[in-house]
């Protein structure tokens, strides 16, 4: 019998001094076990979840991007699933890592172009066909990016331009209009040049953070230091303010992807075994969006695998694969 899939994601935390940024004190948090409330099984032979990227919409669709293959739409009843084909894409190099999801369960993804190598954003319906393909004003390397509910980008990347070589890398964080035209540069406390390592990389604070749009109207940033650090941008690009959320233990490993909803930030932890570090327990931290004061703790039970692919202040949504197949899985504190 073919066992059950885990999934990959970083464990590299990056430890950097972080000043000016109020941390609230720790305290004990309740901690509450996740059980299954339905399992919803998805008609899609894309099964293929090692090291994916997901994410959801306002309506609980899921949208996952097996690797090289397809961006695939879930419904949220997992009984429709939408394919964005990327072989077809033959103007655009074959690796696609950045994508988000819109305003209207639309597609945006940015791609290079094969000759000249410039990024591009492309749009597709949310019955997969591509809608519209513009050209990025833009002159860096895109790690992320968000869409902000009146349809502006917030991109965030690595800095190109004269002055910078192969051996150092500068964050660059910036707001767009919905066909790449550039609106604003962001200068943000604590981005400065970085060296690379003894392994050859830099940038792991923003290559491993993260952007998610917020009911407020604005897009919550991450930094993912040691005192992993927030900005909450608006769409014109003003920083509104800036916190920092503190991981439970020194020894657990903060997931790159996070969630806002309900005036609440989650992030998800990896907590090793105590005998066996490889066979942890995924715990999901729950912060104020306001203050950053930990408010509770959600651990995932043995039934619930997978990667969590959207939070509700109601309900926890897993997308999971078995040897029964792919799956939606929605999940409720006990």
């Amino acid at each position: 019998m073919r066992r059950n899939r885990t999934f990959a994601f970083p464990v590299v935390l990056v430890f950097l001094a972080v000043a000016a940024a109020q941390t609230p004190p720790a305290r004990d948090v309740p901690l509450l076990q996740l059980k299954v409330k339905e399992k919803l099984p998805v008609l899609t032979l894309v099964r293929n979840l090692w090291g994916i990227h997901s994410q959801c919409d306002d309506k609980g669709n899921v949208y996952y991007q097996p690797p090289r293959e397809a961006i695939v739409r879930v419904s949220a009843d997992g009984r429709k699933v939408t394919y964005i084909d990327l072989k077809t894409l033959s103007d655009f190099r074959p690796y696609f890592s950045h994508w988000t999801v819109g305003l209207r369960g639309e597609v945006h993804l940015i791609a290079y172009n094969q000759k000249e190598g410039n990024p591009s954003l492309l749009t597709f319906d949310d019955e997969g066909k591509l809608e519209s393909a513009d050209p990025l004003d833009s002159k860096f390397l895109f790690y992320h990016f968000a869409v902000f509910p009146t349809g502006e980008l917030l991109a965030a990347g690595q800095a190109l331009h004269e002055g910078i070589n192969d051996t150092e890398g500068e964050p660059y964080t910036a707001v767009f209009d919905r066909n790449g035209k550039l609106l604003k540069e962001l200068s943000l406390e604590g981005d400065v040049k970085q060296q690379k390592d003894s392994r050859g990389g830099f940038m792991r604070e923003v290559v491993l953070g993260g952007e998610v749009p917020a009911e407020d109207g604005n897009i919550y940033l991450m930094r993912q230091t040691e005192k992993h650090l927030f900005f909450v941008i608006s769409p014109g690009g003003e920083v509104m303010r800036k916190f920092t959320l503190v991981s439970p233990s020194e020894d657990w490993y903060c997931y790159p992807e996070f969630f806002v909803a309900g005036g609440k930030i989650l992030l998800g932890f990896y907590r090793p075994g105590a005998e066996d570090r490889s066979r942890g327990t995924m715990v999901y931290c729950l912060y104020d969006a306001e203050s950053g004061e930990h408010q509770a703790d959600f651990e995932s039970s043995p039934e619930i695998s997978g990667t969590l692919a959207c939070y509700t202040p109601n309900q926890f949504t897993f997308l999971s694969v078995a040897d029964d197949g792919l799956s939606l899985i929605h999940a409720v504190p006990k």
